[in-house]
Order: C-alpha cells, then structure tokens, then sequence
C-alpha cells in the first residue's frame, strides 16, 4: 500500500486544470481538504490517551482501583498499547488493500472506541490492560489508513501543505513531501485537551477522576465513525480494484469540479495506472528482496534504527512515567504532579 507518485519530470502546476488557482474559493479542493481534517481527527485519541495514562497514576483513586500496580505491572499497562499496535501494523495494511483506506479507518475507530469504552468501565487491572490494547490496535489502524487516504484524495496542488498540516494559502509544488510522521500533528491537541481534562477530574475522590477523562476519550472516534461516510474511497485502491472508471468520476469531481477530460485528471488516472501496475509487479518478488544485496541490507537498517529510535527519543519516559520519577524525588501531592 503506497502513495502516488508524482513524476519528478512533469511540474503539476503547470498542467491545465479546471480548478480555481486560489484553493479554498475552489469547491472541489474545498471538501478534499474538508475531508483531511475529518481524517486527521483519528490522532487526536493517541495523544489523548498516553497523557491520560500517565496522569492517571497521580489519581489516588486509580492507583486502588488497580491494586497499586507495581513497576513490572505498570510497564505491562504502559506497553499494552504497543502490543496492540504491532497487531494492528499486521492485519492495517491487509485490510487497507483488501477492503479500502476507509475500512481500514473505521475498523480502526471502532476499535478505539470499543477500547475506550472498556477501559472507562473497568472493574480490575486485567480489563483496564485488555481495553489498552484494542486502543493500540485501532491508533496504528488509523495511521495505516489515514495519511494514505489523504494522500490519495487531496489535489496535488495542495497535498504537500496538507499532509503537513500547515497554512495551504500558498501554492507552493511541494507535493513530494509525503510523510506519515506530519499525520500525527493533531497528537498534541490530545495531548493538550488530556492534560487539562485530568487536571481537573484529578480533584475528585472517587474513580470518576480516571473514569470520566476515560469516557471523554470515545469523543475523537465516534465523531470519526459518524463523519466517515461523507469521505470518497480512494482512487487509486479503487484503480488496484478495476474499478478505474469510480476513480475517474472522484478524481474529476473533486480534481475538476466535474470535467472527466480535465488534463490534471487525466494525467492522474495514468500515473496511478502505472503506480499499481508496478506494485503488481513488485508482489510477484519473493521477501528476499528486503535483504539481498549490501544496498538492500542497508535499507532495511535504517529503517529499523529509525523506528527505535523514535521510541528511544524519551517522550515516553516522560509521558508514561513522570509521576513514579517525581514521586522518587518527593513530590508526591496529586495537584503538584
């Protein structure tokens, strides 16, 4: 499962297209970046629930409801959610490629609301570990199929600056510049809106300070599943699928208001045409691939060293267990931490 490339020989900008060269006065580019925000949505419950998880250990009442986990059932709790997530980079992608991007997000979300609500009602630490890993499995689900859908559903004028999620007032060709790791920015919305929420449920005296941020969490994946509908399928799934003339009639809708001979379009629909003749391709090769050859073995070590160090960056020290370290230095009062 891929992005589309876009060939570094052709400059996309100047390719006729019957789209308004001011994006948001355009209706068609509009509702794509309308559907990016729906999508994007999906990270706010990742950052929601490490900061939850990490201040629920400053709540009293959460530390008996859990039978004082000691540090070898804390990690447990802590690493349940990435349990979770290797699960769900597993079976994300075959769902993504088998059924669609959007299926993939809305087993994702369910999955994460069906997480929230467990870990909201639970009655001992077993059932609180158990709702963590569905929330691990949902969040990498969501990541799998949301920068993709995204990618593959916004005007190529555009998709640079919306992937980033920064200011797309201007028109600048930077449609190359893919990455997932832009998808997480809405992790500190979560993040923000979670430290505040616990802040102020750490004030009561009974579970309902751990329980009620708990509930709150089902918000970002509820909405998802709700709004999700109004999204298009992506073109290109919808082009692996043989399905190529579905995809022509989304790319002319939202590409160019409707114009199925719009030169964009057509450009588009043969990029993608090459993009998932060459991945059929590709599937016919054997893993061996990954590490035959120095340049190959090279490949695959980067990647690994990226992936952990990402982890070893010490956000999740922080994030997961900044109140054990503060209570070793004496502070200990709920308010304070």
């Amino acid at each position: 499962m891929g992005v589309v490339p876009v060939s570094s020989s052709v400059d996309i900008t100047e390719i006729p297209n019957n789209t308004n060269a001011i994006w948001y006065k355009d209706a068609g580019i509009r509702k794509t970046v309308y559907f990016s925000c729906i999508i994007f949505v999906a990270q706010i419950t990742a950052g929601f629930d490490e900061v939850t998880t990490g201040s629920f250990q400053a709540m009293a009442p959460w530390q008996t409801d859990m039978q004082y986990p000691d540090a070898s059932r804390l990690g447990l709790i802590t690493s349940m959610l990435f349990v979770g997530g290797i699960v769900g980079s597993i079976v994300g992608p075959y769902i993504a490629d088998t059924w669609g991007r959007r299926t993939v997000l809305a087993t994702g979300a369910a999955s994460c609301l069906t997480g929230s609500i467990l870990q909201s009602a639970s009655q001992n630490v077993g059932m609180f570990i158990f709702s963590r890993s569905l929330i691990g499995l949902g969040v990498v689900q969501t990541l799998v199929g949301g920068p993709s859908l995204v990618a593959e559903l916004s005007h190529p004028r555009v998709r640079g600056s919306v992937l980033a999620f920064v200011s797309v007032l201007h028109q600048a060709n930077d449609h190359e510049r893919l990455t997932n790791i832009q998808y997480n920015v809405l992790w500190y919305v979560g993040a923000i809106l979670a430290s505040w929420l616990t802040f102020g449920t750490g004030h009561l005296q009974s579970s309902w300070c751990w329980r009620a941020a708990s509930v709150c969490q089902v918000i970002p994946s509820s909405f998802l599943l709700i709004m999700l509908w109004q999204i298009p399928e992506s073109p290109r799934f919808l082009i692996a699928k043989g399905r190529r003339e579905e995809a022509h009639d989304i790319l002319a809708t939202y590409h160019a208001n409707g114009d199925h001979n719009d030169p964009l379009v057509l450009f588009e629909l043969r990029e993608m045409d090459a993009s998932v003749e060459m991945e059929l391709g590709h599937k016919k090769q054997s893993l061996k691939v990954l590490y035959s050859g120095p340049s190959a073995r090279k490949r695959m070590f980067v990647v690994i060293c990226v992936a952990i160090f990402v982890s070893f960056s010490g956000q999740n020290i922080i994030t997961y267990y900044f109140v054990p370290i503060l209570n070793s230095v004496g502070v200990r009062g709920t308010n304070q931490q």
